[in-house]
């Protein structure tokens, strides 16, 4: 038996743990559009990564629940969401050295939660995902395939939360 966490697998037989992403967005898009972003970019890494392809996606998604479409991030976005908490920190940086301040003029939101994120000069707002719980129902679905003699064959899809931190706030007009 196999189990997969933070990946699609297309195998049937496969046991999958992973994360709402799509609900994991609409908190996001409610929490920036709530701060009156409307001009709302995705970075993502560039690198084809099965486990987050769908976070571009969701993020429209939500976009377009409230009548929005994403945004280029050099065409005046207001608020970044990124695949990862890496590459926002890597945002974050690319920002800061073109004069811009997170996130007086552009809120910046990761993905992931890494340990790093919560890093007082960081304080990077972000979707939590529960590595622990994640890791524990992994576990116990191979175990219980194991003890089976059987495929996983099953998916499991957990809650994420968003992490309000320093790195997202109201949207500044005209300045």
């Amino acid at each position: 038996p196999v189990v997969v966490v933070s990946f699609e697998g297309q195998d049937p037989r496969l046991g999958v743990i992973a994360v709402d992403e799509y609900a994991a967005m609409e908190q996001v898009v409610s929490h920036l559009t709530g701060h009156g972003h409307d001009r709302i970019g995705f970075a993502h890494s560039g690198a084809h990564e099965e486990s987050v392809d769908n976070r571009p996606h969701a993020l429209t998604v939500a976009l377009r629940r409230r009548g929005l479409e994403p945004v280029a991030e050099d065409d005046g976005a207001t608020a970044i969401c990124c695949t990862n908490d890496v590459i926002a920190m890597a945002v974050m940086d690319r920002l800061e050295g073109a004069g811009h301040r997170v996130p007086d003029d552009v809120s910046v939101v990761g993905f992931d939660d890494i340990p790093l994120a919560s890093h007082r000069r960081i304080d990077l707002t972000t979707v939590h995902q529960p590595a622990e719980e994640m890791g524990r129902l992994a576990a116990e679905m191979l175990l219980s395939a194991i003890a089976a003699s059987t495929h996983a064959a099953r998916s499991v899809v957990v809650p994420a939360e968003l992490v309000v931190r320093g790195s997202s706030g109201p949207v500044r007009r005209g300045g």
